[in-house]
């Protein structure tokens, strides 16, 4: 039970980190505001449209992708606690 809290608590943390590191927080003349890593989940756009000439935003969010990022940290930070524990020993 022990390990899995660890497992889950580390799991948590590095997926914090590593969304905080790959947040890219654009403006409306210098690109997108986006999160996530290795894919991109959130992305936030704001652009003068074509049609009308007022501003306009466009926000994307994708669950699966969400999950992907966080799967593959879970899986990554499973894996360092085991070679951590076989190196230990």
């Amino acid at each position: 039970m022990k390990s899995t809290t660890t497992w889950l608590t580390l799991s948590v943390i590095v997926c914090c980190i590593v969304t905080g590191i790959s947040y890219h927080g654009g403006l409306a003349y210098d690109g997108a505001t986006t999160m996530g890593f290795p894919f991109t989940f959130y992305r936030h756009s704001v652009g003068r449209s074509a049609a009308t000439q007022q501003m306009a935003d466009h926000i994307t969010f994708k669950w699966l992708f969400m999950v992907i990022d966080m799967a593959l940290v879970f899986a990554a930070v499973f894996y360092l606690l085991r070679l951590y524990k076989f190196l230990r020993q």
